[in-house]
């Protein structure tokens, strides 16, 4: 038996599906007193699927919990299980380490040192980290070690004692791809040839015996450095920790899948045909009844294959712990100014073939131009006057240039060569002004905040824009000390963000202004229970990652999401589009079945403003006493039965994505997928996968589409073939199915 800090009053099993003679491991006390029940569920996952029973085979797995769950906490239970774990004496303990651990448990005593974790994270969490192994587990991984900005040519100097000792090695995402990053013009055999350069790959790549990345939605892009540099590193225990596994297409939960566990899902371009497609295809209000049971069914075998890798908690798990969270959509129509503009940039870009010759990319990126709008004309006016920026080339070969959609349009947006007379006619002589009155969004969300403050809430206030924070900024500070506010955006420091943070914890300040992208990733901001998005991009799980800064544990008080957006416009597309890929998340990720809202044509946006109907608000009144409704009564008419000028409708994003009322799988229908999990369980994977592969001549990757139903569902399982081939003998599982007998 094996326990940090022996209590037996609190003594909670790590492996209790340990073999017959295998000893008890113990959590470590101070968090088996606190630990929650979706907490120990991921420990012991963790546990299953790193110490593998002792397999050397063993891979890595996705703790995939919602923000704000405890991720961080659990990761740090398991790694000083382990470690303690190597300091025993018990064969009937090292036995269940993997093979890797039980050479340090056996290593001779002038060997003896910790385990070496490698912790790759944003560099803001890096503090935080630190704080949590400290509040945890005090002294029990040795050394916590950190390679941080400023480092000044430290960095092969504490990452050698971090070998030579062992412990916890704590490293920014930049910060190890720099380390690990080629000269300008240098090649590799070039670079393989600097000594420095190569003391950073062995180290980095071959010392660490576990390897932790958090927020690791970060390496889903296959084509980013940082991930190909990430799936370098050697060892086969890696824990990926992330509250948004997927956000916008079924190939990003592969890419995590494939870093954690390489292999385990196959060939690339047969999940793309096999699984991708078929999905997606059957998720439009105008997808066929043959394209949504297909995508169904695809549904059903993709949850079972990844299961064993991923394990899932969203904050419903903490239901009777925290205060409820409601999230409104408040649809807003242009101002007068906004629309005029609007309509004028529309028809510019649409003037002389500039919109035919543009390619989608570009496109979207003059696009991009309408949040700043929308968001007030006077942003939009300094962009539309600006000297042009110089032009991003995309390069071929990536997510941009292949897919050519939305979502790899610039952050900031270009604007296109207009002359005099085009500015002028987009403009329509309105000549500056920096009063938010001129834009319907802050006429709602400025009276959302001193609505706020009033009863006595603290305020996040999320965009995606610079300029629209820096334009909120001036703002606030012209009203005064009651808008005393802090700013986190990319550029701040990781001191300075733990100040802002501190400032708000301790009252100075009620307000946050929030990158959404910066901001919304680690950081506990739930002091403040209202949160205001001011504006979308194409990636929902940035906003669900804002929106858990609040709603996480410690949280005490009900928490308030206010999503304010304007309809008829460009604007109601993103939101569309947002819908789309949560609805696809919560399909693949939480096993959610959300309803169908969204066309295949909702990427054309090149219009004109639409008119904006008014819906009945009443049904709102009560809902948010101390605000909405007196939002509601502030923007709504005395005369009776006239309609509200300003707020034309309200929605939950609860309500938005209800589940869809699709008829459950036949027989035949539940049949076809049993057959195809029985399958996919037959198949070589990890290791194995690789190894089969030079034992059989591979059929070539498939590029047929979804498979059409002919005579029933055998053509259904017959065009599976493909990625289902090498039906050998079941080998071992890697360490990815739950057993019974596993440690």
């Amino acid at each position: 038996m094996v326990a940090l800090n022996p209590d037996e009053s609190h003594n909670v099993e790590i492996n209790p599906a340990r073999g017959e003679n295998d000893e008890p491991i113990y959590i470590p006390q101070k968090v088996a007193h606190a630990i929650k029940a979706h907490q120990l569920d991921g420990v012991r996952f963790l546990w299953r699927e790193i110490a593998c029973d002792g397999q050397e085979e063993g891979q890595g797995c996705i703790l995939a919990h919602t923000m704000g769950l405890g991720k961080s906490m659990q990761t740090i239970a398991l790694l000083a299980v382990l470690n303690h774990a190597t300091k025993s004496k018990e064969p009937s303990i090292i036995r269940q380490l993997p093979f890797r651990l039980q050479k340090l448990a056996n290593a001779e005593k002038r060997d003896k040192r910790n385990v070496r974790v490698l912790v790759i994270c944003p560099p803001g969490l890096i503090p935080n980290w630190r704080r949590e192994i400290n509040d945890w587990t005090p002294g029990e991984l040795g050394v916590v070690f950190s390679i941080e900005a400023g480092a000044n040519g430290s960095e092969l100097s504490t990452l050698k004692e971090w070998k030579r000792r062992g412990g916890v090695m704590l490293i920014g995402f930049q910060k190890f791809r720099n380390l690990l990053k080629k000269k300008a013009n240098e090649t590799a055999d070039q670079a393989g040839d600097s000594e420095e350069f190569t003391d950073f790959e062995r180290l980095l790549f071959k010392r660490p015996e576990i390897v932790v990345v958090d927020e690791a939605h970060q390496i889903k892009n296959t084509s980013a450095y940082v991930t190909e540099l990430a799936g370098k590193i050697k060892t086969h225990h890696r824990i990926a920790l992330t509250g948004t596994p997927m956000s916008n297409k079924v190939d990003e939960i592969y890419s995590l899948v494939s870093w954690v566990a390489p292999q385990f899902l196959g060939d690339p371009a047969e999940f793309r045909a096999h699984f991708t497609e078929p999905i997606k295809q059957g998720l439009f209000v105008d997808s066929t009844a043959y394209e949504r049971r297909n995508s169904l069914k695809k549904l059903r075998v993709l949850h079972a294959e990844i299961g064993p890798k991923v394990n899932r908690a969203n904050i419903e798990v903490l239901r009777g712990q925290l205060k409820g969270k409601i999230e409104y959509v408040i649809k807003v129509p242009l101002s007068e100014v906004q629309d005029k503009m609007y309509r004028g940039y529309i028809k510019a870009l649409q003037a002389g073939n500039r919109s035919e010759n543009a390619s989608q990319v570009t496109i979207f990126a003059w696009l991009n131009n309408l949040t700043l709008l929308t968001n007030h004309p006077h942003l939009f006016r300094k962009m539309l006057l600006a000297p042009p920026a110089k032009k991003k080339k995309i390069k071929k070969g990536t997510d941009a240039e292949r897919e050519q959609s939305p979502s790899t349009a610039t952050e900031s947006g270009s604007m296109p060569k207009f002359n005099s007379a085009e500015t002028d006619a987009i403009l329509d002589g309105w000549e500056d002004s920096l009063d938010s009155r001129f834009s319907a969004k802050l006429c709602v969300i400025m009276p959302l905040i001193d609505m706020s403050l009033d009863c006595g809430d603290n305020v996040l206030v999320f965009s995606t824009s610079l300029p629209t924070l820096d334009y909120l900024c001036e703002l606030f500070r012209s009203k005064g000390r009651r808008y005393a506010h802090k700013r986190i955006d990319g550029s701040v420091k990781t001191a300075d963000r733990m100040s802002a943070l501190e400032q708000l914890n301790q009252g100075h300040i009620r307000i946050m202004l929030l990158s959404t992208k910066a901001a919304g990733v680690g950081l506990n901001m739930c002091s403040a229970n209202r949160v205001i998005i001011v504006d979308s991009k194409f990636n929902p799980a940035d906003e669900e990652q804002a929106i858990g800064r609040a709603y996480r544990i410690g949280q005490l008080k009900p928490v308030f999401v206010y999503r304010v957006f304007t309809g008829g416009s460009y604007d109601e597309n993103l939101k569309a589009l947002q819908i789309f890929k949560s609805s696809l998340t919560k399909r693949v990720v939480d096993k959610k079945n959300p309803r169908r809202d969204t066309e295949r044509n909702a990427r054309n946006y090149l219009y004109e403003p639409k008119e904006v109907e008014q819906e009945d608000l009443t049904k709102w009144i009560g809902k948010d006493p101390d605000v909405l409704d007196k939002l509601l009564q502030q923007h709504g008419s005395e005369e009776e039965g006239k309609h509200d000028t300003l707020i034309r409708s309200i929605d939950t994003m609860e309500t938005l994505q209800e589940d869809a009322a699709d008829a459950p799988l036949d027989e035949a229908e539940q049949k076809e997928v049993n057959d195809e999990i029985e399958m996919n369980k037959r198949r070589p994977r990890g290791r194995w996968a690789a190894a089969m592969e030079g034992l059989a001549p591979a059929a070539p990757p498939s590029t047929m589409p979804a498979p059409q139903r002919v005579g029933g569902g055998m053509a259904s399982l017959q065009a599976s073939a493909a990625f289902l081939r090498g039906l050998a003998p079941r080998m071992p599982s890697l360490g990815g199915l739950p057993s019974s007998t596993s440690g």
